[in-house]
């Protein structure tokens, strides 16, 4: 069983990330976590959270892999 977090589902490239996941057979099931709420899929498990003040101890962290499609407009890549 294989799960997938995707922090920033609903900006341009987490949408696309989460999309694709979705339809990916190796992946069961998919944390998309967000500022807001998305539509619902069997496969998904909305979070709704604000950035800044994420759980730690939270059970959705418990996953096989990560992305981060989250803009942070702090860091810069050069």
């Amino acid at each position: 069983m294989s799960t997938l977090l995707i922090a920033g589902a609903t900006g341009l490239v987490g949408r696309h990330a989460l999309a694709l996941a979705l339809a990916d057979k190796r992946i069961d099931h998919v944390v998309a976590l967000t500022r807001r709420p998305i539509a619902p899929h069997p496969k998904q498990r909305n979070v709704v959270a604000d950035f800044a003040h994420l759980p730690t101890d939270a059970v959705w962290w418990n996953v096989n892999g990560v992305i981060s499609a989250r803009h942070d407009p702090q860091q810069h890549a050069f």
